[in-house]
């Protein structure tokens, strides 16, 4: 009797086709593959990650005091929180060394401004401002990151004053970004209105032809749901910028503001959560 041997294509179809075949389609799974794979996406992962480490980080410090008070450690020190604060500077390094092509953007931003400009003279004027002030911010930091890692010589004060001035640059825009946001939100309202009058005229138009008011209008319904996602999209985004604000402040006095980090990882968590949802809303 002639054994059957499998061929090469079979082992390959049941061995390793396996592993695909048992992964089903899934719309989730390739919503976060178009999240992750655009580096803003990978990014606001990454600080999630970051400030959600150096918030457990104090906590695991702060439960081996305290199990070493009540006789249930030996040592009131945590093994786990040096290795997750370490993770946290990990990433946090990493973050700053990505940002080395953020110039690139601001460039194309600067560059569209001027030919596609936003829907109002203020809003253009608030954004130029928004983009000088992240030429200024880049290469401040950039400069730090390196001087930092000893790419070149540069005195402690030195170092401390581009740590100053480019986390200022970033408040500026911060700032100014809540007036972005201000003028958003009163476009939005007018937006509003005008769908308003229009549902209202329409609702006559077809109260005189005698046709059903109630009759679904696909036009009105996609200018309803776009306005309802611009809304959001607004509100995360002064989210994030809200939370930004007290780092900003405290990063860009030479003492600092805040007598306890914690406050600086509970705001980045803030930040890093509110900036993933707009980020995942926006790649759906």
């Amino acid at each position: 009797m002639t054994a059957i041997v499998p061929s090469l294509a079979t082992i390959d179809d049941f061995v390793v086709g396996s592993v695909g075949r048992s992964i089903p389609p899934s719309p989730r799974l390739d919503h976060l593959g178009r999240f992750l794979s655009s580096y803003s996406g990978s990014d606001k992962m990454f600080m999630v990650i970051q400030y959600t480490l150096k918030l457990i980080e104090p906590i695991m410090a702060w439960r081996a005091r305290i199990q070493h008070r009540y006789g249930k450690r030996s040592e009131p020190v945590s093994r786990s929180a040096p290795g997750l604060a370490k993770i946290a500077s990990l990433i946090s390094d990493s973050r700053m060394l990505w940002r080395l092509f953020g110039l690139v953007p601001i460039f194309q931003w600067l560059s569209q401004l001027e030919r596609v400009p936003p829907i109002s003279r203020r809003l253009r004027t608030i954004e130029r401002l928004q983009a000088l002030s992240m030429l200024v911010y880049y290469p401040l930091e950039h400069l730090y990151y390196f001087g930092a890692h000893s790419i070149y010589n540069i005195s402690p004060a030195k170092l401390a004053s581009l740590s100053l001035w480019s986390t200022r640059a970033w408040t500026v825009y911060i700032l100014l970004h809540f007036l972005h946001l201000r003028e958003d939100v009163a476009h939005l309202i007018a937006r509003g209105q005008a769908l308003r009058r229009k549902l209202r005229q329409s609702r006559e138009v077809k109260e005189k032809a005698g046709l059903d008011i109630k009759a679904p209008d696909n036009e009105v319904e996609a200018e309803i749901q776009a306005i309802k996602k611009r809304r959001t999209a607004i509100l995360v985004d002064f989210v994030v910028n809200l939370a930004y604000f007290p780092q900003t402040v405290h990063w860009s006095l030479e003492k600092g503001y805040f007598t306890n980090d914690i406050w600086m990882s509970l705001f980045g968590f803030i930040a890093g959560i509110a900036s993933f949802k707009g980020g995942w809303d926006a790649t759906a």
